[in-house]
């Protein structure tokens, strides 16, 4: 059988039939890359939601866990707490001072609040809010809590008295820690 293509055309053929051959494979690649691709977007979309499914539940878990490290630590500043006081179960009892205090207000005086101010376990003052009628028996109440047994001074603040009727008042009592005999 007689070879009728010249040797140049021959060679152009078998570089132009690899080419073709190349590029066919190239194309069957991209076409099953492609097939691979669109098939694997369900499963992304999937993994997607399952990844923000577990990112939440994550995320609540760790919030649960933080708000149990701070109860933990609440407990625990409440078991201290209640040791300390069990140790030292010897505390005054506010009931004197609070009697003593409402049978020094005569009349004119009209107790709003007490306010009993502790230092550890031992109560330190006693601070007085009210309205006295006229500045007399304001400084009177005062004059009676210094001279009572329980107390050592009654300080009135200076403006407190800059009225003459209806004075709305705040006494610092400091409380006697060495009772008179």
């Amino acid at each position: 059988m007689a070879n009728l293509i010249p040797p140049q055309a021959k060679k152009n053929i078998i570089i132009e039939y690899w080419i073709r051959a190349v590029s066919v494979w190239f194309a069957l690649l991209g076409v099953a890359s492609l097939t691979m691709a669109v098939l694997n977007v369900p499963v992304y979309i999937l993994i997607q939601n399952q990844l923000q499914s577990y990112s939440s539940l994550y995320n609540d878990a760790d919030a649960q866990n933080t708000s149990f490290e701070q109860i933990e630590s609440g407990i625990v500043l409440a078991n201290t707490t209640a040791v300390l006081l069990s140790n030292n179960l010897k505390s005054e009892s506010i009931v004197p001072y609070i009697n003593q205090i409402d049978n020094l207000a005569n009349s004119k005086i009209s107790i709003q609040s007490l306010k009993l101010i502790r230092s550890g376990v031992n109560l330190e003052e006693v601070q007085i809010q009210g309205v006295a009628d006229d500045r007399e028996s304001l400084v009177a109440f005062s004059d009676a809590i210094e001279s009572a047994e329980d107390f050592t001074k009654a300080d009135i603040p200076l403006s407190n008295l800059a009225k003459d009727k209806d004075i709305p008042f705040t006494i610092d009592a400091q409380l006697n820690k060495v009772k008179k005999k």
